[in-house]
C-alpha cells in the first residue's frame, strides 16, 4: 500500500492538505508535524476520514506541537524528555481513538537539538553518556508501549546523520538507529518495529562509508513500513524517484501490497510522478 505524506505539501492547514491529496486521487495520507493546532483536530479528522473514505497514519509530530522543541526520548534533560514522552502518549491515544493502527516516531539523540538544527548543519555539542540515554530511551519506549496497549503498533525511524554534521562530532555519529549494527544493539534491549527510512539511509551510508544496498537489502525484510525519497547522499533532500534508477530498482526488490510505502517527496508534481514509479502504483489508489 501507498501513502503519501503531508510534508510533501507543507500546507498549514489539515483540511486543505487533504482536499488537495484527495482532489488528486490519494486515500492514503500520513500526517505528520506543521500544521496549526487547534481544538477541533480531532472531530475534523474523523470527518474527513468518514466523507473521503481515508486512511490515516500518524508521524512524530502529528499533532503538531504548541510550543516548538526537537522531540527526544535519549535526553538527559528532563523538561525535554518530559515533553517528548508527553506529546508521543497523546500521539499514541488519538491514533487509538481514531482508529489507526500503527504510529511511527524516530529514535532518539545523543545531544539536544535546536529546531532550526533539524535537518541542517547542527552546532557541535559534547555528545552525553550514550549508555545512559539509551537506557532512558527504552524505559520511555515502554511506557509508549503500555499505552498502545496492543492497539497501535509502534514503529522506531532510523536517523540520519549527514556528512557534514559527522565531521562536525569528529567522526562520532550523535544519533541513535541510524544502520544495520544499531538497529541490531537496541533490538536487543527492546522489542520495536522499524520504520525504515530509505532517504535517510543513503546519506548515512554515505557518511558512515557503508554500503547502502549492502544495508537496505539487510534492513529491508526487518520491516513492512518504509519511508520514500531520493537525494543527493549529501543530505535528506526528499527527491523524486527515478524509474530505473538504483534506488527505484531496489525498493521493487521488496515492494509488496501487504506492506507500507510512503512517499516523502517534495511537491506535488514530483509526488505524483514517483507514485507511478512503485510497482502496482496505477492500481493502488
Amino acid at each position: 500500500m501507498i501513502y503519501v505524506s503531508s510534508s510533501s505539501l507543507r500546507y498549514r492547514s489539515l483540511k486543505k492538505s487533504v482536499h488537495v491529496f484527495v482532489k488528486n486521487g490519494y486515500r492514503r495520507i500520513e500526517l505528520s508535524g506543521g500544521f496549526s493546532n487547534y481544538k477541533n483536530l480531532e472531530n475534523d479528522l474523523l470527518s474527513l476520514k468518514i466523507e473521503y473514505g481515508l486512511e490515516f497514519i500518524f508521524h512524530h509530530y502529528f499533532p503538531s506541537l504548541d510550543n516548538e522543541f526537537v522531540l527526544n526520548l535519549a535526553s538527559n534533560n528532563d523538561s525535554i524528555y518530559t515533553k517528548s514522552l508527553n506529546h508521543l502518549l497523546a500521539s499514541i491515544k488519538l491514533s487509538k481513538k481514531i482508529g489507526i493502527s500503527r504510529f511511527g516516531f524516530h529514535a532518539g539523540y545523543f545531544v539536544d537539538l535546536k529546531a532550526n538544527e533539524l535537518g541542517k548543519r547542527m552546532k557541535k555539542r559534547k555528545i552525553k553518556d550514550k549508555a545512559k540515554a539509551i537506557s532512558r530511551f527504552c524505559k520511555a519506549f515502554d511506557k509508549l508501549k503500555k499505552e498502545a496497549a496492543g492497539q497501535v503498533d509502534l514503529y522506531l525511524e532510523n536517523n540520519v546523520v549527514s556528512l557534514f554534521n559527522y565531521r562536525i562530532f569528529c567522526g562520532e555519529n550523535p544519533f541513535m538507529l541510524t544502520n544495520y549494527d544499531d538497529y541490531n544493539e537496541l533490538h536487543r534491549k527492546i522489542e520495536f518495529k522499524l520504520l525504515l527510512d530509505c532517504g535517510h539511509l543513503k546519506v548515512t551510508c554515505n557518511s558512515l562509508r557503508l554500503n547502502f544496498f549492502d544495508e537496505l537489502r539487510r534492513m529491508a525484510p526487518l520491516t513492512d513500513y518504509y519511508h520514500i525519497s531520493d537525494n543527493d547522499g549529501f543530505n535528506d533532500r526528499n527527491y523524486g524517484l527515478r524509474k530505473n534508477s538504483l534506488l527505484c530498482t531496489s525498493i521493487n526488490k521488496f515492494y509488496s501490497n501487504r506492506k507500507i510505502f510512503t512517499l516523502e517527496i517534495n511537491g506535488l508534481k514530483e509526488l505524483n510522478r514517483s507514485y507511478h514509479q512503485l510497482i502496482g502504483a496505477k492500481n493502488d489508489r
